[in-house]
């Protein structure tokens, strides 16, 4: 993979939710990525791949839960069932297709490094500023 293929992931001041926990694991998940932009830059093999992508699920899984967590103790699950449910739902759709990567890493099939950050980096933008953002506005308008 070409270093500049995928441009590092930069922490950006909008990606704020005013929630420190979340806003916190936010910045772990955008150095996760860094990291394995990092670690691909050259020749990786499957294993690492598989490694990073394994690490990178986990901890998704862990913030997810988190984000899930507060939701409910704020009430944005009651107050919006319908944003809530497609929050939740891309949380799950995410789940999936990382782990079918796994399961396609794991079963000897080569992924396009390049192609697996930018789709990551993508992902994790987008899902801050557009389906995270609802909840951070709406916790902080409880106070």
């Amino acid at each position: 993979m070409d270093n500049d293929s995928v441009r590092q992931y930069l922490w950006r001041a909008d990606f704020e939710l005013g929630i420190p926990l979340i806003d916190d694991q936010h910045r772990v998940l955008v150095k996760m990525i860094n990291e394995a932009q990092h670690r691909l830059s050259g020749d990786a093999s499957a294993a690492e791949l598989s490694e990073i992508v394994n690490g990178l699920l986990s901890y998704a899984d862990y913030h997810f839960g988190t984000e899930e967590r507060y939701a409910v103790e704020y009430g944005y699950d009651r107050a919006h069932c319908a944003a809530y449910e497609e929050h939740v739902g891309e949380h799950r759709a995410f789940a999936r297709d990382v782990t079918d990567v796994a399961r396609r890493l794991a079963a000897g099939e080569a992924i396009e490094a390049a192609g697996l950050l930018a789709f990551l980096q993508r992902w994790l933008t987008d899902h801050i500023l557009e389906v995270d953002r609802r909840i951070g506005d709406f916790v902080g308008a409880q106070g």
